[in-house]
Formats: structure tokens, sequence, C-alpha cells
């Protein structure tokens, strides 16, 4: 890990601690700065209407890297990992879907 890295990871730790919210990945509590994306809402043909709602959750990777496999917790509301983009070597960042 060079300087730049370790600088990019120190960062994103001050972020979280000033701007963070709890968030369970994987059964697993940590801290993460969570951004809402989009919010979409499509009717069915039955009258029910489905949200989809994004968030994009950015953590300090300090753990085993999550899989696609696991859900996410937050506020109370499942999501499913969609995608993971890491942003350097211990930054990752989760875009999540709910289910």
């Amino acid at each position: 890990m060079n300087y730049a890295d370790e600088d990019q990871a120190a960062a994103i730790a001050d972020l979280i601690a000033f701007a963070g919210t709890m968030i369970e990945i994987g059964g697993i509590k940590s801290r993460a700065y969570v951004q809402a994306g989009s919010q979409t809402q499509t009717a069915s043909e039955f009258g029910l209407d489905n949200r989809e709602n994004e968030i994009t959750a950015t953590i300090v990777n300090r753990r085993p890297a999550p899989s696609f496999f696991d859900s996410v917790l937050y506020k109370g509301q499942r999501y499913r990992i969609t995608q993971m983009e890491p942003t350097g070597e211990k930054v990752l960042t989760l875009t999540c879907v709910n289910d």
C-alpha cells in the first residue's frame, strides 16, 4: 500500500466519522457513508406499486470483502448488493437496491 492509498482511506474514515451512519453488511455492523440514490415507482396490473430505492454506501474495508450474496440492512430496510466498486486498496463503494 502506498501513501496515496493510506491518505485516501484516512480521508474516507474521517468522512465516515463525521457524517457516517450504522449499516449492517452480511450480519456485521459497521459505519458507512450512505447516499440515497434514485427512487423509481412502477405500477403493476394488479394495482400494486413497486418502489425501488437505491443507496450507495462507502466503507473502509477492514474485514474480508462482502459478497453479492450478503444482505445489507439500513434503517430497518433490507437491500441487496448490485455493484461493488473498489476505490483503492481499503475503500469500497457498494450500490444496493431494496429487496
